[in-house]
């Protein structure tokens, strides 16, 4: 028998034509891809949501933390102000109490002196009797302005009033030259040439005394006459010293 030569035959299959399941495959394929689409936006937009959510409340926790810190550094700065402020006050305080310290010394001191210098008026110890040119003390109150303090005292028999008088004169230097000044040109007190005195135990010369300008003061001359109960003459040089 004669075989037909050429290409191979494949074998067909009849297949029912139904063009509603492919419309159908294609609007399932359609919703599918709509739905992941729709998923994926929806869990972006979610995501997003969530990511933005935790910035905004980070960032308003950063913002309380600024806000917590800005008040901890006014109050520490408040707290540094009142500190240095009370170092002031402290070191102003114990500066206050040392000059208090300084001048309760120098009160006692001076109350030490004066207690020496009446008993050497009441009951000397050497039994010494008759007039004594005490010590001159002089402070300065500002430039040019001083206050003195000068006593004159009697040991022995105080029985009878002394009088006389007593001379100052202050020698210096001005512009150079020596000077001599009468304490009655500077003194605010004592005008006249000379100082009257009159006591029984003692009597104290004090007061205040403007220096010329350019005045060098080195010394501080007394001459003392007394008059009664006897005639005598006493003079003394004072170095014009501050303590």
């Amino acid at each position: 028998m004669s075989r037909v030569r050429g290409y191979k035959q494949h074998a067909l299959k009849v297949v029912p034509h139904r063009p509603l399941r492919v419309i159908g495959l294609t609007i399932i394929s359609g919703m599918f891809f709509l739905l992941t689409v729709a998923g994926a936006y929806y869990y972006g937009h979610k995501n997003g949501l969530k990511i933005a959510g935790s910035a905004v409340t980070e960032l308003n926790s950063i913002q309380t933390e600024n806000t917590v810190l800005h008040e901890d550094i006014t109050r520490l700065r408040q707290e540094l102000m009142l500190t240095s402020q009370e170092v002031v006050l402290d070191q102003k305080t114990l500066s206050e109490v040392q000059q208090a310290v300084t001048n309760l010394r120098q009160q006692n001191s001076e109350l030490e002196q004066e207690v020496i210098f009446f008993r050497s008026i009441m009951a000397p110890e050497d039994n010494a009797e008759g007039i004594v040119l005490g010590q001159l003390r002089i402070m300065q109150a500002a430039r040019g302005a001083y206050h003195y303090n000068w006593r004159i005292f009697r040991r022995g028999d105080n029985s009878q009033v002394v009088r006389g008088r007593a001379v100052f004169t202050l020698h210096g230097r001005l512009d150079g030259e020596d000077h001599v000044i009468p304490f009655s040109k500077i003194s605010q007190q004592h005008f006249g040439s000379d100082i009257a005195l009159q006591f029984r135990y003692f009597q104290t010369i004090e007061g205040d005394a403007n220096l010329p300008d350019n005045f060098v003061p080195s010394n501080l001359h007394v001459d003392v006459s007394i008059s009664n109960p006897v005639k005598e003459k006493f003079e003394q040089d004072y170095p014009w010293v501050l303590p």
